[in-house]
């Protein structure tokens, strides 16, 4: 593998989770798994580009949740 290389990873949950905060933003906190570490470890490796394909734990209400989301993410 080389720094050119993209890895998809399919998983149940993201390696962050979405939090709602009371005034309505959300914030991100890293989940805890012995699988995360691993797989970020292969960074240091040369592998940057990763796409995550998961669940952040929290279902968006509406649309609007949703896009906020979305950027939260990216």
């Amino acid at each position: 593998m080389d720094h050119k290389d993209h890895i998809i990873l399919m998983s149940f949950s993201l390696p962050v989770k979405i939090i709602k905060k009371d005034d309505g933003s959300f914030t991100m906190k890293s989940s805890n798994s012995m699988l995360y570490p691993l797989i970020f470890k292969r960074k240091d490796k040369g592998i940057k580009n990763f796409t995550w394909i998961g669940w952040p734990q929290y279902f968006p209400k509406d649309e609007d949740e949703k896009q906020r989301i979305k950027i939260l993410l990216n």
